[in-house]
């Protein structure tokens, strides 16, 4: 739906589909981006460069904390509908969640490297029932889509700005799917620049002053995030039994008292707009 939305408001060919970046350079008065795309090569001006490619490749500027773990991801159909309804069980390997998507449910399912290997050698009917020993009675799972696996790592840029260009989203910062909170910041980091470019650099998008302020707008949200996420997955990854008590505990006080699910959730979709 949002990829839609954003299609209506581009004019015949604004859209690039199926290129490559070969490589961005940069001067005083904008950038040259050098695509490819089916054989051909083409050269782009603009003003700014606005990286938003997905999880980084290895640079010397994003730093990387391993966390052991793969996320097997994979669509599912439940014998009755979503209904709106996601599902998240955590276990000492890692947690297990379903989130609706349209007649059925996205599941991303976190464990140790060997354990992702054997999940994925699995047939439909094995794969269902290895969710279902997680999940108990909850949901009845009939059915199964094709299966991926993907490390697990937290990925941070230290640098949001350089000349002429800026980096949001992912290729920001990667982080754990444990809460879901990485499309959320990114969707923060997306409304934040547009907010400063539009106040400030109307005639000149990559002007130096509002990236810099960009920048430094962005992280108290960004290392909120970052220490909420990666808290949770160590909380959580732990299996010490006053860790396990502390957790349910928790959990159950989200459950019963609605103003306080309310606000940690007010936070988890806002970020530092939230407060106070």
């Amino acid at each position: 739906d949002l990829v839609d939305r954003l299609e209506s408001h581009l004019a015949d060919g604004q859209l690039i589909p199926s290129s490559q970046v070969e490589r961005v350079e940069t001067d005083g008065d904008g950038a040259a981006v050098t695509i490819s795309r089916q054989g051909r090569t083409q050269r782009i001006r603009t003003r700014l460069v606005v990286h938003a490619e997905g999880t980084p490749a290895d640079d010397p500027d994003v730093r990387m904390r391993d966390y052991g773990q793969h996320a097997v991801v994979c669509e599912v159909r439940a014998a009755t509908p979503p209904a709106g309804r996601a599902w998240e069980r955590f276990t000492a390997e890692g947690p297990l969640a379903l989130l609706p998507l349209g007649a059925g449910y996205a599941v991303v399912f976190t464990v140790p490297p060997e354990k992702a290997a054997q999940l994925l050698a699995l047939d439909d009917a094995g794969f269902l029932a290895a969710i279902g020993e997680r999940l108990g009675r909850r949901l009845e799972l009939v059915a199964a889509g094709p299966r991926a696996a993907f490390p697990l790592a937290l990925r941070v840029r230290r640098h949001l700005v350089r000349p002429r260009q800026v980096w949001l989203g992912n290729t920001a910062q990667t982080l754990h799917p444990v809460s879901g909170q990485g499309f959320n910041l990114g969707l923060r980091d997306a409304w934040e620049l547009a907010e400063v470019l539009l106040e400030h650099s109307l005639d000149d998008a990559g002007q130096a002053g509002p990236l810099a302020a960009y920048a430094r707008g962005r992280q108290p949200d960004r290392l909120g995030s970052l220490a909420f996420t990666d808290g949770v997955v160590r909380l959580f990854s732990n299996d010490l039994p006053p860790l396990r008590l502390a957790r349910g505990f928790g959990l159950l006080a989200l459950d019963l008292v609605p103003p306080l699910r309310h606000f940690v959730a007010r936070r988890m979709i806002w970020g530092a707009r939230a407060w106070p």
